[in-house]
């Protein structure tokens, strides 16, 4: 499913980062409809970054999607994979958000080249890595957290 759907969910992305730049950045940035592309304005230019099938939250919420029917198929409680997956999911968006606003960032600061590079290549690595192990996290707790039987005093 998220393969298939890969190109709708890009554009997805690229639609609510035209919007979170715009709060966030304080930019008029916006979405080309149709393809994965968000754009901004520079001093000089417009910048239109297309969210790739490699840099997309798609690509990493697979795992999850795989966990998840693995548990329901151990028979683990319908509900707690489902809520797990949910919060993983919305997760993995906000950081590929987090992500995009950074790219932003370095590259109105810094220019084009300089500002892809450590905003994308560097930082934007290093908040995927934090934020797919956060999103991890939580899934587990959510998704495989046993309840405790109450111990009598």
């Amino acid at each position: 499913m998220v393969a298939r759907e890969n190109v709708n969910i890009r554009d997805f992305e690229a639609w609510l980062s035209g919007h979170i730049i715009t709060i966030a950045a304080g930019l008029n940035a916006g979405h080309t409809y149709g393809t994965p592309t968000v754009w901004f304005p520079t001093k000089h230019a417009e910048i239109g970054l297309v969210i790739t099938p490699e840099c997309t939250a798609s690509l990493l919420m697979v795992p999850f999607i795989a966990a998840a029917a693995l548990l329901v198929w151990q028979r683990v409680a319908l509900i707690r994979p489902i809520i797990g997956l949910a919060v993983a999911v919305v997760s993995l968006i906000m950081v590929n958000q987090i992500r995009l606003l950074g790219i932003v960032w370095f590259v109105k600061a810094m220019g084009f080249s300089s500002g892809f590079y450590w905003g994308h290549t560097l930082v934007g690595s290093i908040v995927t890595i934090v934020g797919l192990a956060s999103s991890l996290a939580m899934f587990a707790m959510l998704a495989v957290r046993r309840k405790e039987k109450h111990q009598r005093r």
